[in-house]
């Protein structure tokens, strides 16, 4: 009679090996489909650079970093569809203070697509210094558009995801002194942190 195989070097039924193949598969499977992704993979901001935002042109250029999100209901949608939350998403100006940016989305279900700034993407704040002079946002409406990429569970994923922005905003520029209205560019593609 042959004596048995050391059990590293026995050898494995195909019904072990199918049992094998069978938990790894669910193991995957469930991975897949944690709450919050959809099952595709594509939660999150990806390669996005966390500072890839900027207000720029008439000789002023600063640039907002470490922006989070979440779902605050800071303007919400009274025709969202039930369970909809409004996000809120802000930043701060790369190292200056007091320099901010805040948005609110009151349609994050929507906001995978283009969304129009000042109506689905409303700018809130946008302040920043930079070479002796300070911006503000005017009452002016935004022009252009936001959207997310990465976006799953309306802005609610631990992921994150990553945010375009292109337009053109009005701000007040004080300049030693001096306070004029012009028009400036916001542009770029960040990376959102969940709150």
């Amino acid at each position: 009679m042959p004596a048995a195989l050391p059990s590293a070097t026995r050898a494995t039924s195909p019904s072990r090996r199918l049992l094998g193949l069978g938990l790894g598969l669910a193991v995957s499977l469930a991975l897949a489909a944690c709450p919050g992704d959809d099952g595709d993979g594509d939660c999150g901001p990806g390669a996005t650079p966390p500072d890839g935002l900027r207000v720029f042109g008439d000789g002023f250029e600063a640039r907002y970093t470490m922006l989070q999100a979440g779902a605050n209901n800071d303007c919400p949608d009274p025709n969202a569809p039930a369970g909809v939350i409004s996000l809120t998403i802000a930043g701060i100006q790369d190292g200056i203070e007091p320099g901010l940016i805040t948005l609110c989305v009151p349609r994050p279900d929507l906001f995978d697509q283009a969304t129009p700034l000042g109506t689905g993407a409303l700018l809130v704040d946008l302040i920043a210094s930079t070479a002796g002079c300070t911006i503000d946002l005017t009452p002016t409406a935004p022009v252009g558009t936001a959207q997310a990429s990465g976006l799953c569970d309306d802005g609610a994923d631990p992921a994150g995801f990553a945010l375009s922005v292109s337009g053109t905003v009005s701000v007040d520029r004080l300049c030693g002194g001096t306070t004029d209205t012009v028009s400036l560019q916001l542009m770029g593609d960040v990376a959102v942190a969940a709150q």
